[in-house]
């Protein structure tokens, strides 16, 4: 192997539940599937610190108080998380960084010694060893473990960059585990990012690695499959997607996310259900060219086109003719705009990801679109990749 050389990185399992870059840039979606709920007002996404693309997680506090930025219905036992970390100015008092809501184990630090530790929270915050030391100006990979057992062990492993901490024993509380949350857990001051976020409930993933998540997003046309007339409408112009159509993907091909209403394919009619307008992804400026891809979160953003009108549609992931579903509206009213990520640990064709060949290719992933029964509006879609 020559010098600067990639080394692969072993799959992940199928309990990957998470992949997060930042790139969407929503810290809530219309009330629906954000990969972050609970935000409170020390946590944004920064456009000017960041490790990979274009955005990262801030925890900013300029006056004493807590961070938080809790992971949308993640829950599991095990817990396994990667995550980079970059401090700007170092927490003013002892906290953790990285936690599980409930059980309150993860990744401390020690303002006494401007180091980090395995650790948790009783009725005070406790840590284990000496701990690694840490400064500002640099990021720092972090990967933790946090098994929590009713009435048993309670164990929290760490490394930093590659290096262990120290197994932190029953040093968490006895409530049972919930969301995992980034920021702060105690009042203090300072200033920190988040970057290249990976969780996952397979305790066989530990650790999880270097990596970084990468964002792809619509950059052509793919296959369309439209036999009726009049089905996908651009915006509102009274130009529709045909089967020769090459622009489709102009309207839906938005990083970060659409919050207010721009272009979008218009749904329509549900008489054919069968017909669906296709879009390729490709990667978003900014990012390195993805070598060893292996999971991925699936987003799409859709909304209403108002009236009373239940639309019911769907947005499907193609993996080389394999199918996985990404979006699947039962009944919406309004004219919010929505979105939500679907995870996928592994392709809808079964094996591991890639970026060549035919089935699991992320080179080659495409989002149908198609209208069930009703009208309904697509906005945006957009893959985050984690890649070694």
């Amino acid at each position: 192997m020559s010098a600067g050389e990639e080394v692969e990185p072993p799959p992940l399992t199928s309990q990957t539940i998470m992949t997060c870059s930042m790139e969407c840039g929503l810290l809530s979606a219309g009330g629906n599937n954000a990969h972050f709920t609970g935000v409170n007002a020390a946590i944004s996404i920064s456009t000017a610190t960041k490790r990979t693309g274009n955005r990262a997680l801030r925890a900013y506090m300029p006056t004493s108080q807590t961070a938080i930025a809790r992971c949308f219905s993640v829950t599991p036992n095990p817990t396994v998380i990667r995550v980079y970390l970059y401090f700007q100015t170092l927490p003013s008092a002892d906290t953790l960084l990285v936690w599980q809501q409930g059980c309150n184990g993860g990744l401390v630090y020690r303002t006494a010694t401007q180091t980090v530790h395995g650790g948790g929270r009783t009725t005070s915050i406790l840590s284990s060893g000496t701990g690694i030391a840490v400064t500002t100006g640099q990021w720092y990979q972090v990967d933790l473990k946090i098994s929590w057992v009713f009435s048993g062990t309670r164990t929290v492993d760490g490394q930093i960059n590659g290096t262990p901490l120290t197994q932190s024993v029953n040093q968490m509380s006895g409530t049972s585990p919930a969301l995992v949350t980034l920021g702060s857990f105690a009042s203090v001051t300072g200033e920190w990012f988040f970057d290249d976020l990976v969780i996952s409930n397979g305790g066989a993933d530990y650790p999880i690695g270097a990596g970084r998540v990468i964002a792809f997003t619509p950059t052509l046309d793919g296959n369309h499959n439209i036999t009726g007339s009049g089905q996908f409408e651009k915006t509102t112009s009274g130009i529709y997607v045909t089967n020769p159509t090459n622009d489709a993907y102009t309207y839906v091909n938005k990083v970060p996310l659409p919050t207010s209403v721009t272009s979008y394919i218009r749904g329509v009619s549900g008489s054919f259900p069968s017909d669906y307008f296709e879009v390729l992804f490709g990667i978003v400026a900014g990012f390195p060219t993805p070598l060893y891809p292996r999971s991925l979160d699936a987003w799409s953003s859709w909304g209403d086109t108002g009236g009373s009108i239940n639309p019911r549609f769907k947005v499907d992931l193609n993996d080389n003719g394999n199918i996985g579903n990404v979006l699947n509206i039962a009944s919406l009213v309004g004219t919010s705009l929505f979105a939500s990520p679907t995870h996928f640990a592994l392709p809808p064709s079964g094996g591991n990801w890639g970026i060549s060949g035919g089935n699991g290719n992320i080179n080659n992933l495409r989002f149908r679109h198609s209208v069930q029964t009703q009208q309904g509006t697509f906005h945006a879609g957009m893959l985050e990749i984690e890649t070694g």
